[in-house]
């Protein structure tokens, strides 16, 4: 009975302890995403030192990181959220499906051994046969989102 009783209050004080870190964190956000900005410098430049890495990679990400910070800070505090879930679900979701019905459809046509145009389309046209595929499936999964968020009235429910 003793025992219960311990992993019982050891349980609420887990839970005691996760509330207080999010709620300081919650008040703190500011300095977490700047130490954030600066673990991330660092990890980059480490790499470049090393070698792993480029310059190019090393400053677009450390100006991605900082982006991407102000992106969600600025999206916090629209007004019209269904806005962003319309943006959400017809960019990313959008974007998401063409790229799996692109990969099917470049290695069943293009890429493997056995396809029909492995031979046919060799080079810059190979590339730019991806380049354009890629486009009109995102374009065309985007637009298939379009009309079942659409038929559906654009429910929107907040996660929080």
């Amino acid at each position: 009975m003793l025992l219960v009783t311990e992993s019982t209050d050891n349980h609420s004080d887990k839970v005691n302890s996760f509330k207080k870190f999010f709620q300081k964190f919650k008040e703190n956000w500011l300095w977490v995403n700047i130490g954030g900005i600066i673990a991330n410098s660092l990890f980059l430049w480490i790499l470049y030192y090393y070698e792993i890495n480029n310059l190019g990679f090393t400053i677009g990400f450390m100006l991605f990181y900082p982006l991407m910070i102000i992106l969600v800070v600025l999206i916090r505090k629209v007004k019209n959220p269904q806005l962003i879930y319309k943006i959400v679900f017809i960019g990313c979701f959008g974007y998401i499906g063409g790229l799996i019905f692109w990969l099917i459809f470049s290695y069943t046509l293009i890429n493997a051994s056995w396809a029909p145009f492995s031979d046919i389309i060799m080079g810059k046209s190979r590339l730019w046969f991806h380049i354009i595929s890629l486009f009109v499936f995102s374009v065309l999964a985007m637009y298939i989102l379009y009309l079942i968020g659409k038929k559906k009235g654009w429910k929107y429910q907040p996660l929080v």
